[in-house]
């Protein structure tokens, strides 16, 4: 059998009985129908199709799909436009958010989040301030949840660090932090 599953942004074809998984990005898998065999092919390798029989395709619970139609019904509803001619969906966002400028910054210390971080308090608790210093700037990035913040150093007392600004989003522990110089003058030596 193979097991059809969608985790993310990622379209998972496992073989049931190897355990053996193919992954590629959900938006750029494409399907046709060829009677009793479905190819699936990827629109980043035009050469690679992968061929199966209908009848060994399952869902995630490893159930069969009763018919085609329900099959790309399936693969419609969980991965969007699966036609051949590459046509994909789009989804216009409004922004929501104004244009934010980062003053350039010199690097002086990368390290994580030890505490999670309350939304509107204006501290953080980090893993490390050796080289830190008040004025530094101070950026903190999730990678789970795809956040990034700027702040302005006001204070470091012991590993917490006070902030010019409120904080606008509960980042876990383990983010990244970076210190960072933007005092970058040059004084021709």
């Amino acid at each position: 059998m193979k097991k059809l599953t969608i985790e993310g942004n990622t379209f998972i074809i496992t073989d049931t009985d190897t355990d053996a998984t193919i992954r590629h990005p959900k938006e750029m898998m494409r399907a046709e129908d060829y009677g009793t065999i479905i190819h699936f092919y990827f629109t980043q390798y035009a050469t690679q199709i992968l061929e199966y029989e209908f009848s060994l395709l399952v869902d995630e619970d490893e159930n069969p799909f009763g018919s085609i139609a329900l099959l790309f019904d399936w693969l419609d509803n969980n991965i969007g436009s699966i036609a051949k001619n590459g046509a994909i969906d789009v989804v216009i966002q409004d922004s929501t958010s104004p244009l934010i400028i980062i003053k350039a910054s010199e690097l002086k210390l990368e390290t994580i989040s030890t505490v999670l971080a309350v939304k509107d308090a204006y501290s953080f608790t980090v893993a490390s301030v050796v080289g830190a210093i008040i004025g530094h700037q101070f950026s903190i990035y999730s990678v789970i949840d795809n956040r990034y913040s700027v702040f302005t150093v006001l204070n470091i007392v012991g590993n917490v660090v006070t902030i010019d600004s409120p904080i606008d989003f509960a980042y876990k522990i383990g983010s990244f932090v970076q210190f960072g110089n933007t005092n970058l003058a040059v004084d021709g030596l």
